[in-house]
């Protein structure tokens, strides 16, 4: 019975034992696994700190129209590859990599990480913006509108929200940004009219002018009609499309805010366009039908990619 006893004891030993080794290895496996780790992110830590660029104002003053200087993104393309290489799920890299191909004149591949990164965040607005206006640069109106249309979906709230939790990529450009300081929802207001701008400006030379007097009209009861550029639109869609009357409402209201003498001939010819009209029963085929061009008709291709 003492045999017996002192048997199961000494399996009882051999077995805790071998359990207790397993633990230990177990436990200095996880260890290393977790400390290697903790290397490997130290390592991608002190790369990334390496290759940080420091004059974020780069990016403002070419988002703001200046010139600036090709080579000098060199630093920022670099940073941001090595972002998305080594970190692939922070998805404003995508963007700032694109933004800055972009100023590079690397056009290609600034639309597929834009496009890229509407797909990994598909509810972001400034990715959907700053891609329709390199669409619209290029000479591509139907990509532009259709851009336009998928950021005017875009929440505001959820942007907000998109552009805090990101402040890590974005606080430095926003300390460099006279114009907005920080004030997502003024700057995303100017971003939505620019987007309506865009919309109008490509269907116009698309010549889908009844396209164009909806957007138009739109913008104007959303009161986005700050320089009247929308009321000018929208009385060359009406004139384009033979309503003479309502485009000399339009450019009468235009000229209220703008003395533009491209705006005074539109007017005028309405109005002959108009009399004309009534008296003969018909619209009337001759030059004056033809699309005049003034300062209105440029001022989208201003709109510049902003820094996200």
């Amino acid at each position: 019975m003492a045999e017996h006893k002192s048997k199961w004891r000494g399996t009882f030993i051999f077995l805790l034992t071998r359990v207790g080794v397993l633990y230990i290895v177990f436990v200095c496996a996880v260890y290393l696994i977790t400390d290697k780790k903790m290397f490997q992110a130290a390592v991608r830590t002190r790369m990334l700190n390496d290759l940080m660029p420091h004059d974020y104002n780069l990016l403002v003053r070419a988002s703001s129209a200046e010139m600036v200087k090709r080579e000098d993104f060199t630093p920022f393309t670099n940073y941001y590859k090595k972002v998305v290489e080594l970190l692939p799920n922070k998805i404003p890299a995508y963007g700032l990599l694109a933004f800055c191909q972009y100023y590079q004149g690397d056009v290609k591949n600034a639309v597929e990480n834009y496009v890229k990164a509407t797909i990994l965040n598909p509810s972001f607005f400034w990715f959907y913006h700053n891609l329709s206006v390199i669409y619209f640069h290029r000479g591509n109106y139907q990509a532009a509108g259709d851009t336009c249309r998928k950021a005017l979906l875009c929440e505001g709230n959820e942007l907000f929200v998109g552009i805090s939790n990101s402040l890590m990529f974005y606080s430095n450009i926003f300390s460099e940004d006279a114009r907005y300081q920080g004030d997502f929802k003024r700057q995303f207001h100017d971003g939505y009219r620019d987007c309506l701008a865009l919309m109008v400006e490509a269907a116009c030379r698309l010549k889908h002018y009844d396209e164009a007097l909806a957007v138009a009209m739109n913008a104007i009861e959303q009161r986005l009609d700050t320089n009247g550029y929308f009321l000018y639109k929208s009385g060359v869609a009406s004139y384009q499309l033979g309503d003479y009357g309502n485009a000399a409402g339009f450019f009468k209201a235009y000229l209220d805010k703008n003395p533009d003498p491209i705006g005074r001939e539109y007017l005028s010819r309405s109005t002959r366009q108009l009399a004309l009209k009534k008296s003969a029963g018909i619209v009337p085929l001759d030059p004056e039908t033809r699309p005049l061009l003034g300062p209105m008709d440029f001022i989208v291709d201003q709109i510049q990619l902003q820094p996200y």
